[in-house]
């Protein structure tokens, strides 16, 4: 299936709602609510509240993400709420805001604590490590400054209606 396009130069101001893929290289602000996948291409930017099935960011987002997988490429260049069970963040992506990963009802900060430390190595652009007292309460949620994603560990691919943001079909 072939994802639609807002192509370079096209601005959206509203809500967009739907079931196919889309593919960003415009801009877009508002809301979006997709049964499906969307791609905000390198060059492309949103503005928004987006819940989708699958979300890809190579291009610039502001604003709340919801989904079952989100990815930040190398040139993405995110400020903001990210919500997923799986989230990967790319050698070379730059990231602010908060992460919240996970289902259902929220574990305790100990256990929190030990999954983050078990999951992955993160460290600032500075190498200075971002959670200094894995035995703070407030673990469960990931409040970072820019990330130069150095994390070593990548959350797995969740099977769906993904599209391929490297294919030109797209």
């Amino acid at each position: 299936m072939s994802a639609s396009k807002i192509l370079a130069g096209i601005r959206i101001d509203g809500k967009l709602t739907g079931n196919a893929d889309i593919k960003i290289e415009g801009e877009i602000y508002g809301e979006v609510n997709l049964d499906s996948s969307i791609f905000i291409a390198e060059g492309g930017k949103a503005e928004a509240k987006i819940k989708a099935i699958n979300i890809f960011l190579a291009g610039t987002f502001i604003g709340d993400a919801e989904a079952d997988f989100i990815q930040i490429t190398p040139t993405g260049r995110v400020n903001g709420k990210l919500k997923a069970p799986a989230i990967s963040i790319e050698k070379g992506a730059k990231f602010t805001g908060s992460i919240e990963m996970g289902e259902g009802e929220a574990p305790s900060s100990e256990t929190s604590a030990e999954a983050i430390s078990e999951s992955a190595d993160i460290e600032s652009p500075d190498g200075e490590e971002i959670i200094d007292d894995p035995e703070s309460s407030e673990i469960g949620i990931l409040k970072s400054s820019i990330i130069d994603s150095t994390i070593k560990h990548h959350a797995p691919f969740l099977p769906g209606r993904a599209i391929d943001p490297e294919s030109e079909e797209n």
